[in-house]
């Protein structure tokens, strides 16, 4: 089989492309940057370069195949353009899935995120594919995210196999993105770098290793019901409950900080202040700030039960990425 992967050079996208370069399908790749593109140089991968917004681009990069993994994305926490996040995520998405549609490509596996899910507000049961979003998105990206996946579902009715996979926060060895924040704060912990706790530290979040979310895509390809969704996750765990399992696999000790939500909030209003007048890109925006307290935990048991899904452990998955950054992983 023939297979378009975009973002290939991604976080998720290069780890998907690695693995499919033990299989006997043909992979083509659509990439900005031929420095980038070097990782991915194999007998099975066809490179083609240009950008996902390009129509043309994308359609001599789809053509003769049978099977698309849609990755590519404007993942950033915050952009000094807010329309790029419309432009990559929600028309470009659209485009190509127009371009699928008329090349008879079978299916379409879209990678969303696990935050189009609505988050509860209170301690209770875990977040599924059906719970109802009645609240807006915090952040452009999501908010893009969200109109892509409905844009992206609507295709299940005009003949094209579409399904949507919804990773929550990954982490593990691999290329550092804003797809890989946990792994670059689990770093800077081991460093001493890393000081604080958000509020309380007792909100929950779902946290998945890397492995595991391409493991899901492929399961998704070759079992996932056309027009469903899939949250491909791992443990709910509160950040107080993490730090304290990373102290003892990595034998840290530092003391972290209980930072209170409204003075990150703060702190977050004065960098965003000074990227709209300075331009320099901030480390936290106040929507995201506000997102450190919610309580989302998730549940991956439609993944598990219809396509086979597997979890690995929280605490193998941790010792593996410590091992890896060990020996000079992200460097």
């Amino acid at each position: 089989m023939r297979i378009l992967v975009t973002g290939a050079t991604g976080y998720i996208g290069q780890a998907l492309c690695h693995q499919l370069m033990q299989t006997d399908h043909r992979i083509h790749v659509l990439c900005r940057s031929k420095e980038k593109a070097k990782s991915l140089t194999h007998p099975n991968v066809q490179i083609f370069f240009g950008q996902i917004q390009d129509p043309v681009s994308v359609s001599e990069a789809m053509r003769g195949c049978e099977s698309v993994f849609h990755l590519a994305a404007h993942a950033k926490m915050w952009d000094i353009d807010v329309s790029n996040f419309y432009r990559v995520n929600v028309q470009a998405t659209d485009t190509l899935m127009q371009i699928a549609l008329q090349m008879n490509v079978r299916r379409v596996v879209y990678t969303s995120t696990g935050g189009t899910m609505e988050p509860y507000k209170i301690q209770s049961g875990p977040v599924t594919e059906n719970q109802p979003r009645y609240q807006e998105p915090d952040t452009d990206y999501v908010k893009s995210k969200l109109l892509a996946e409905r844009r992206v579902l609507s295709f299940s009715n005009k003949g094209l196999e579409v399904v949507v996979v919804n990773p929550t926060r990954v982490f593990g060895p691999g290329k550092f993105s804003d797809s890989n924040a946990v792994t670059r704060m689990i770093k800077q912990f081991c460093e001493g770098k890393w000081k604080f706790l958000p509020g309380s530290g007792k909100s929950q979040a779902n946290y998945v290793y890397v492995d595991d979310v391409v493991k899901g895509h492929l399961l998704a390809l070759n079992k996932g019901l056309s027009g469903e969704r899939y949250i491909l996750g791992g443990t709910n765990i509160s950040y107080l409950e993490l730090f304290q399992l990373l102290k003892e696999l990595s034998g840290a000790s530092q003391h972290l900080w209980k930072i209170p939500v409204p003075l990150i909030v703060y702190y977050a209003y004065l960098q965003l202040l000074g990227a709209r007048f300075l331009g320099i890109e901030p480390s936290i925006i106040p929507a995201f700030a506000k997102k450190l307290t919610k309580h989302w935990p998730m549940s991956s048991d439609k993944a598990i039960s219809k396509l086979g899904y597997t979890i690995t452990p929280l605490r193998e998955g941790l010792m593996k990425t410590l091992q890896w950054l060990e020996h000079g992983g992200g460097r």
